[in-house]
């Protein structure tokens, strides 16, 4: 039969130091990925402003990613560390379709209040002619009220949508980093 072989076992033990990984990799991205949320705490800033600092973001993640790529083996199969990358840069994507959203939203809402104003007056000086006269200052007060509540009420459009993602996008992140980590 067979011939007698000799045989040489033997075992490497390796671990990797999380360490590195977290404060090298994962704290970067996510430091990039709340910066990018402070988007929603800028309620009248222009959406240049808040275009800017969303891309700025993008462009940082992609930097930090080409570096950290060239330190890791390169395989076709998707880790975990890819699965925070690609999470990272869904919600860097959802915080710009929100800057967008609001812009829109709020050129709509400046545009429908422009549009109920007069051209030769302004809203300050209706409103100072309608509380002119003693008698009939119940009713302007009426008036003012009615007229100024449905722009008030799309007027907020943009800002209740701004304050939900405010918390929704961070706090859907921040679940699904845990829920992935864990």
């Amino acid at each position: 039969g067979i011939a007698p072989y000799s045989e040489f076992v033997f075992v490497i033990h390796a671990t990797r130091v999380p360490g590195f990984y977290i404060w090298k990799i994962l704290t970067p991205f996510f430091v990039i990925v709340l910066l990018s949320w402070t988007v929603f705490w800028m309620g009248g800033e222009a959406i240049t402003g808040r275009m800017t600092r969303s891309f700025i973001c993008v462009l940082s993640m992609v930097g930090l990613q080409r570096v950290i790529a060239s330190y890791l083996p390169r395989i076709a199969a998707i880790t975990f560390l890819d699965s925070l990358v690609l999470l990272a840069y869904l919600y860097i994507f959802f915080t710009i379709v929100e800057n967008v959203i609001y812009h829109r939203l709020k050129q709509a809402e400046d545009k429908q209040t422009h549009s109920n104003l007069l051209p030769e007056k302004t809203e300050a000086e209706l409103e100072e002619e309608l509380l002119a006269d003693e008698d009939d200052k119940h009713f302007a007060e009426q008036v003012i009220e009615v007229t100024e509540s449905p722009q008030k009420e799309s007027l907020h459009l943009s800002t209740k949508i701004d304050l939900t993602a405010r918390w929704l996008i961070p706090g859907s992140f921040t679940g699904i980093f845990i829920l992935l980590i864990l």
